[in-house]
C-alpha cells in the first residue's frame, strides 16, 4: 500500500495550467487540469495538491468495480448510474496519496496552498500547457481484499455518493 512515498508509476503528462485564489486566506496559486483526448482518463487530487491519473482504458480495477457496483445496485439505481457516479466512488478502490488521503475524481479543487475548498479557478487566456510528471493510482491494498470486503467498501461509498439508501 501507498503510505507517504512509495513508489507510484508516473509518465510525463500534457495538461492546462489553471490559477486559482483562495477565498478565505487570498493564496494565489497554480493547479493543473489534463489536456488533449481526456475520455477515460480522470485526475485525481487531495486538499495537500496531490495529484494523481486514473485511466480507464490501462487501469486494471476499471472492469472489476464496475461489475462489483452492478451487482451493488438494483435495476432501478442501475439506470442513473452514471460516468459522474464512478468518479465519485472509484477513489475508495485507489491506494491513498503520500498523505493519506484519498484521491477526489469528482473535479473538486482545493487551494493549493491552504487545502481550503473555497477557491476561484480557471486557465489563463490563451491556455497555457505545461508537462508535469503525473502518477498514476495504484490499487495494492484494494487488491489484497477478499470480493466480499471490496462489495463493502464500494457500498459504504455508494451510500455517501446517494446512490443507494
Amino acid at each position: 500500500m501507498n503510505k507517504g512515498g512509495d513508489f507510484m508509476p508516473s509518465r510525463p503528462t500534457k495538461v492546462i495550467r489553471w490559477n486559482t485564489t483562495c477565498e478565505e486566506n487570498g493564496h494565489h496559486a497554480i493547479t493543473y487540469v489534463l489536456a488533449g483526448d481526456t475520455y477515460g482518463r480522470l485526475l485525481g487530487r487531495t486538499p495537500h495538491h496531490e495529484l494523481a491519473e486514473f485511466n480507464s482504458w490501462e487501469d486494471p480495477i476499471f472492469d472489476e468495480v464496475g461489475e462489483l457496483v452492478d451487482k451493488l445496485l438494483s435495476q432501478v439505481e442501475r439506470k442513473s448510474w452514471t460516468g459522474e457516479g464512478f468518479r465519485r466512488i472509484v477513489g475508495v478502490a485507489c491506494d491513498p496519496a503520500p498523505s493519506g488521503y484519498l484521491y477526489d475524481f469528482t473535479g473538486k479543487i482545493w487551494c493549493p496552498v491552504c487545502g481550503s475548498p473555497n477557491v476561484h479557478y480557471g486557465p489563463d487566456d490563451p491556455f497555457q500547457f505545461e508537462v508535469i510528471d503525473l502518477p498514476y493510482v495504484t490499487h495494492e491494498a484494494w487488491q489484497q481484499l477478499s470480493e466480499m470486503e471490496k462489495r463493502e467498501r464500494l457500498r459504504k461509498a455508494l451510500q455517501r455518493a446517494g446512490c443507494l439508501p
